[in-house]
């Protein structure tokens, strides 16, 4: 494995935090439950107010390039743009 992939993979950011979750989940989730997630993962200290607010506002950043989709049932992963983000290579390791 590449060193600066793998360095990568053990710097998590909260976005890739996120991606990681739903890509596991393979269903929509709410941001509570995607919160709830991240915190029982333990990989990521949330820092803010409140946990789930740093979550809505990590989602909604830059929603024109998101890798997220809005569904009625929660938030999924935009696939397509996923494979063109920078984040697509970490998780194919």
């Amino acid at each position: 494995m590449n060193l600066a992939i793998w360095l990568l993979k053990m710097i998590v950011t909260a976005k890739l935090e996120i991606i990681m979750v739903l890509d596991k989940a393979k269903k929509p989730l709410t941001t509570k439950e995607t919160t709830n997630e991240i915190i029982k993962r333990g990989k990521l200290k949330i820092r803010g107010a409140t946990p789930q607010a740093a979550i809505i506002e990590e989602i909604k950043d830059n929603a024109d390039s998101s890798v997220f989709t809005k569904t009625p049932k929660g938030f999924i992963l935009d696939r397509e743009k996923l494979k063109i983000s920078k984040y697509y290579e970490i998780l194919t390791l």
